[in-house]
């Protein structure tokens, strides 16, 4: 009787060890599938998401084309879909005006003597800033693996001769890397010119926020990339004071960027005033090749 109950144990442990394995064996290939299942989908996720650091900016001897578009409404409606994985279709827009954003070494600029081992890029020929008029302006940057940023400004007033150049107060961080979807950050910024012969004050400050609120697929007459957006607000006090007159601007300007790790310059952009809490388009451009429309004016008006 003994010997019977021994070998009915013997069966029942047995039996238990091998419903176990079965269920072991059952469960890994659970496991090995779904681990199988996401060698594929995490790799393509990762690979869909660009990553943009100073590799990614502009540099010495650089020019870069780009147009400017009408202001489609059409176009227009899916432009602020954020998110994962998005595609964005643009490549339908007709080219206004170009342009060309030119980058120089500092030591190749009017400014040479004031601003060393910088980047530098022309803004404008004439700025008119209220009763003072700037000439020949440049902003100066630096690019290194913390970021994109300007650290210096170049004019000459119409009343001066020679060229003047200031360094920021506290510098405007245009970018700060890496830069990655769902990234956050914000900075602030001051440029403070102050010269009593010239009778002149001129001061810019404020902060910028740029949020990577978006990733995907980028659709332009110039080409197809994978992009992440950033929306850039830019909150900005202007004073100005030429020979006892006094101005105070204040401004709120938004940009929607599309970067890309293959143009040095957004693949797309869309910028315009915020009013009363609500975005307004006022511009869209691109980069571009070479289309038969006129070049952009030479003199601008300053919003910031």
């Amino acid at each position: 009787r003994n010997a019977a109950r021994s070998n009915q144990g013997s069966d029942c442990y047995q039996w238990l060890i091998y419903n176990v394995s079965i269920l072991i064996t059952f469960n890994q290939n659970i496991i090995m599938k779904k681990l199988l299942f996401l060698s594929f989908i995490i790799p393509s996720i990762l690979l869909g998401q660009t990553s943009i650091n100073n590799t990614h900016m502009p540099s010495s001897g650089d020019t870069l084309r780009y147009s400017i578009a009408v202001l489609d409404t059409t176009l227009l409606s899916n432009y602020q879909l954020a998110g994962p994985n998005q595609t964005w279709n643009f490549d339908s827009l007709e080219a206004l005006r170009q342009g060309v954003y030119e980058y120089y070494s500092s030591s190749q600029t009017p400014y040479r003597f004031f601003v060393p081992n910088r980047l530098g890029q022309k803004i404008a020929d004439t700025l008119s800033l209220g009763p003072v008029e700037l000439l020949n302006l440049y902003d100066f940057y630096q690019n290194n693996a913390s970021g994109f940023k300007t650290t210096h400004r170049g004019f000459t007033i119409g009343a001066l001769p020679f060229p003047i150049s200031q360094s920021f107060q506290d510098e405007d961080e245009v970018y700060q890397f890496p830069l990655d979807y769902q990234d956050r950050d914000s900075s602030t910024f001051q440029f403070q010119f102050n010269n009593a012969l010239a009778g002149a004050y001129i001061e810019n400050k404020g902060y910028r926020i740029n949020e990577v609120d978006a990733w995907g697929t980028m659709n332009t007459p110039y080409g197809t990339y994978n992009c992440i957006r950033v929306v850039t607000d830019i909150v900005a006090t202007d004073t100005l004071s030429f020979n006892g007159i006094n101005v105070g601007l204040s401004s709120h300007r938004r940009e929607y960027k599309w970067l890309t790790s293959q143009l040095k310059i957004p693949a797309l952009k869309i910028s315009g005033a915020v009013i009363a809490g609500i975005f307004i388009p006022a511009t869209i451009e691109y980069r571009d090749s070479v289309r038969n429309v006129p070049s952009l004016f030479a003199r601008v008006s300053y919003t910031h």
